[in-house]
């Protein structure tokens, strides 16, 4: 069944599913945007793998990386107008 909805979204959006899932948990957040931690946790990926995603996500314009002003370990993952 996900093989299926991968393909229909591949053929459809361009997008693979991974990445809308990501895009949809954006979309809902406030401000449109997650810390990189909350975000993993919402998809079921790790860090590392989330990272490596979001860095693909990144160079096509659908998302960008923010600094957290409350922590200065702590990133953001925030939905850009591309990614809307």
């Amino acid at each position: 069944m996900i093989g299926e909805l991968e393909r229909e979204m591949q053929s459809s959006e361009g997008l693979p599913l991974s990445w809308y899932d990501i895009l949809v948990n954006l979309e809902c957040a406030p401000d449109c945007r997650l810390r990189m931690q909350a975000l993993a946790d919402s998809i079921l990926l790790s860090r590392s793998g989330l990272t490596r995603l979001l860095d693909r996500m990144a160079a096509a314009g659908l998302v960008r990386r923010e600094p957290c002003p409350e922590d200065r370990r702590g990133t953001y993952a925030a939905l850009t107008g591309q990614g809307r």
